[in-house]
């Protein structure tokens, strides 16, 4: 399994709770996405499982062994499913799923003294469904640890959050993002450039890996920094390039960067740049948004977002 690295403090809390023999039955992991919550979530659900007092589990431990294989029926994962076409995955974990799965939560731990049920990610669950879930927090099932790995604890139910203890993880520093990197990537090659996108969250980084990242970071800088005609010519450019059907991994990427580029410069702005700053990085938000879910034409929504980073206030010349 993918070892955890950082969030030693979350570590620590999880693992004091379950040695005192007063283990809370529910643990809600917040934070933003690709910051380590599922990779942690897993490692405390081998641990619970192994009756360990560590994430440390001994090497050859049968329980540890049984959860690394993907078979060990004290483990359940709620997460969504796919469409009625089959082609990708739904908005929603869905108030039938959880039904489905609710009889599960009957059945006494079978292998381990524990059950350990990982909902990922909550926040993904609707009105409906987090009502139908709610219920196996109120009343836990004996022996059952619920681990719900969550994005945006905002959109859960205050019911559902206040009947769980929170843990709260924050953006890794760069070593240490490096570290994960490098355990995950074949090649170092693009890195520092991913480091530099990463935001402390590996998640994101690994999203990006392969496809030049460091390129399009370039690319971004130079629309800021170019008179407005070079701008115009390398937004065409952009979108010429990113229009290809083979590019549309580095297109969806170049979407996420700008967006976040344009909330860079807008966080960078002083106060008479703040307003004009934000609108833009709102105009190219919404853009990208609608850009994959209504299939637009993407050479001109890259030229159009593009545009609107080059339009960032001349007097400023730095990279967001």
């Amino acid at each position: 399994m993918t070892p955890l690295i950082g969030h030693a403090e979350a570590r620590a809390a999880f693992e004091s709770a379950f040695q005192s023999g007063k283990m809370h039955h529910a643990w809600l992991l917040s934070g933003p996405r690709g910051i380590g919550k599922r990779t942690f979530a897993t490692a405390a659900a081998r641990m619970v499982l192994s009756g360990g007092e560590s994430f440390d589990v001994p090497e050859g431990d049968r329980q540890a062994s049984a959860f690394d294989a993907d078979a060990h029926p004290d483990f359940r994962r709620l997460e969504r499913g796919l469409t009625k076409t089959g082609d990708r995955l739904a908005q929603n974990i869905t108030v039938g799923q959880v039904r489905d799965f609710l009889p599960v939560l009957n059945q006494t731990p079978s292998l381990s003294a524990w059950r350990v049920v990982m909902i990922d990610a909550a926040c993904e669950m609707n009105i409906a469904s987090a009502n139908a879930f709610l219920k196996s927090l109120e009343e836990p099932p004996k022996q059952t640890v619920f681990l719900l790995v969550c994005h945006s604890p905002g959109r859960l139910l205050p019911t559902v959050r206040s009947r769980c203890r929170t843990l709260t993880f924050r953006p890794l520093p760069d070593a240490e993002v490096r570290t994960v990197l490098t355990q995950e990537l074949d090649h170092a090659g693009d890195i520092d450039a991913l480091i530099a996108v990463a935001g402390g969250a590996p998640g994101r980084a690994l999203r990006f890996a392969g496809l030049e990242i460091g390129e399009l970071s370039d690319q971004l800088a130079h629309l800021e920094r170019a008179d407005d005609a070079t701008s115009r010519d390398l937004a065409l450019s952009l979108g010429q390039k990113l229009a290809l059907k083979a590019a549309q991994p580095r297109y969806e990427a170049f979407l996420e960067l700008a967006t976040g580029y344009l909330a860079g410069a807008a966080k960078r702005a002083s106060p008479d740049q703040l307003e004009a700053r934000l609108a833009l990085w709102d105009e190219a938000r919404i853009l990208a948004s609608d850009a994959l879910a209504k299939s637009l034409d993407a050479s001109v929504v890259t030229f159009q977002v593009a545009r609107l980073v080059g339009r960032l206030t001349p007097g400023e010349r730095q990279a967001a």
